[in-house]
């Protein structure tokens, strides 16, 4: 265990016990470097570990004073250990990375340019919610009941979230098991329940088919070569 602590830690010191650890390491090793101190940017955003004896002056002393962190990533790629382990805690720390580090004005600039997006999807996820409902409400008026759409749109949560769970084969069974239990809390017989959650069902595989050979259209034309 090599342990350089505040006035320890010169250049000199953590040169010497990064070359220990180069020569002694063996295959059967492990090793486990932790860095914990302040951390510059400089040469163009190049990363520098500052040690005690660091002179943060001028760009070109951070650069002779410093240790780099190309000295590490060498160092590290040479030793002959079965595992690495590198923790680092410093300021700039992230640019370690180099160019595939997002500044914190690219991450807002990128959230902006997605916005839009989540809330098209947001919204499509709403509409979705509101006609699978509605498909619900027209198959329980089938079925004899009679709702308000409010109403079984309050109730088609619990029931499609049942129809979700993997206790069924595509939905049914636990879709109406769940149906006889929400729509029987507001007086719906069971008998009814059980035929709209099956309506529902049937009415949601015949919309997949139907449906199917626009996806088989859309894959073709995204597969199809575009002619400049």
């Amino acid at each position: 265990l090599t342990q350089l602590t505040d006035a320890q830690a010169t250049v000199t010191t953590v040169r010497a016990a990064l070359s220990r650890q180069l020569e002694q390491a063996t295959s059967k090793d492990s090793i486990a470097l932790f860095l914990s101190g302040h951390g510059l940017q400089a040469d163009e955003g190049q990363f520098y570990f500052a040690t005690a004896d660091i002179d943060a002056s001028t760009p070109e002393q951070v650069q002779a004073t410093a240790l780099p962190w190309t000295l590490f990533q060498e160092t590290l790629a040479k030793v002959k250990a079965k595992r690495v382990f590198l923790f680092l805690d410093a300021c700039h720390s992230g640019g370690v990375l180099g160019k595939q580090q997002a500044r914190n004005e690219q991450l807002a600039e990128a959230m902006v340019r997605r916005g839009g997006v989540l809330v098209r999807s947001a919204w499509l996820s709403v509409l979705v919610q509101l006609f699978s409902a509605a498909a619900l409400w027209l198959c329980g008026y089938a079925a004899g009941i009679e709702l308000s759409y409010p109403v079984m749109l309050a109730a088609a949560a619990p029931i499609f979230i049942m129809g979700a769970v993997p206790l069924g084969w595509g939905g049914f069974g636990a879709r109406e098991a769940a149906a006889v239990v929400v729509l029987g809390t507001i007086g719906v017989p069971p008998e009814q329940a059980t035929a709209t959650a099956l309506l529902y069902g049937v009415s949601a595989v015949l919309q997949g088919i139907a449906a199917a050979p626009l996806f088989l259209v859309r894959h073709e034309g995204a597969d199809a070569p575009r002619r400049s």
